[in-house]
């Protein structure tokens, strides 16, 4: 393959005839928006489980993905967020963690205006 750079990506190999760097930080920051697809229709869960009176609590690793649509006091335009816990009182309130592991707090009105749930493309096979 003369002229042409190889590179591994988890164990899939990519061919590319102009070589290309890619960086991982976390949380990832996604620029092109028509590598994700929102999920406006997706519905959050709407009673508490596990037998807490106000909390409903996703399986870790499991609750939705969100990604900020602008930059405010919790959200950083860009970033992915994965919502582990719904919170019902007057507003409902979801709970994310950041990479320092501090606890976010935000309210699921703001949805479609600071933030929306989303589907991670595809892996190419």
């Amino acid at each position: 393959m003369i002229g042409k750079t190889t590179t591994t990506f988890v164990g899939k190999k990519a061919t590319d005839p102009a070589p290309t760097k890619f960086s991982a930080v976390a949380p990832v920051k996604l620029t092109d928006s028509g590598s994700i697809k929102y999920i406006s229709h997706y519905k959050f869960p709407t009673a508490p489980n596990n037998g807490h009176i106000r909390d409903y609590t996703f399986p870790a690793g499991s609750g939705p993905q969100i990604i900020a649509l602008k930059t405010t006091d919790r959200l950083v335009k860009g970033t992915i967020y994965r919502i582990n816990l719904v919170r019902f009182q007057s507003t409902t309130i979801l709970r994310f963690l950041t990479l320092s592991n501090t606890q976010r707090f935000l309210s699921l009105n703001k949805r479609g205006d600071e933030f929306e749930v989303f589907s991670e493309p595809k892996p190419v096979k």
